[in-house]
């Protein structure tokens, strides 16, 4: 079972290497997303999950982060972890995944068939991977096309972290107007 992790860190208005200013430098080496900002907006508690396979973390209410560790196979074991930490981590509510997958993850045949389920992916509003090989990219692609096949969540891949967090928050704002909208008509009817 993964042991949650705290820390306390700045969150940065400028997307352009987003995060900076976690207190646990080692934590910033895992998630080395992270560079230096100058206009924090608030304080995030942010509840970290070491798993077999990825670190995984909220980053800002209802965005997921899970940076892959280097050169692991994902296999069915490690994605019903995955999602279990997913599912603590969410809490019940409906989230966007960004994915890094720049230390060339790969996933088993038999992970793949998994991955193709869409309960896996009953929270999951929209999914970014940063990926920065052509080979993985390559394999990412294969795999997006069968998961894509049988679940309603869409993906995209990427291979710059500011452009695939911009496309996630698009999304997850998609997804607030449409909640928003549907509680204004059915307040109108009632």
């Amino acid at each position: 079972m993964c042991s949650p992790f705290f820390s306390m860190f700045l969150f940065y208005k400028d997307t352009k290497n987003c995060f900076d200013g976690l207190i646990d430098l080692q934590r910033k080496q895992r998630l080395n997303f992270l560079s230096s900002h100058k206009q924090p907006l608030h304080l995030v508690d942010m509840e970290i999950f070491e798993g077999k396979t990825a670190t995984i973390s909220m980053i800002s209410h209802n965005i997921m982060l899970a940076v892959m560790k280097e050169n692991v196979e994902v296999d069915v074991a490690a994605i019903a972890e995955n999602y279990e930490i997913a599912m603590r981590l969410s809490k019940g509510e409906r989230y966007v995944s960004f994915v890094d997958a720049r230390k060339n993850a790969t996933l088993t045949v038999e992970a793949r068939k998994v991955a193709a389920n869409p309960e896996i992916y009953k929270l999951v509003i929209a999914q970014a991977i940063v990926i920065k090989s052509v080979v993985t990219r390559l394999l990412a692609n294969f795999t997006l096309n069968f998961t894509q096949q049988n679940k309603n969540v869409e993906m995209k891949i990427f291979n710059d972290y500011d452009e695939a967090l911009t496309w996630l928050k698009g999304k997850l704002l998609e997804e607030q107007a449409a909640l928003a909208m549907e509680k204004f008509r059915n307040k109108l009817k009632g």
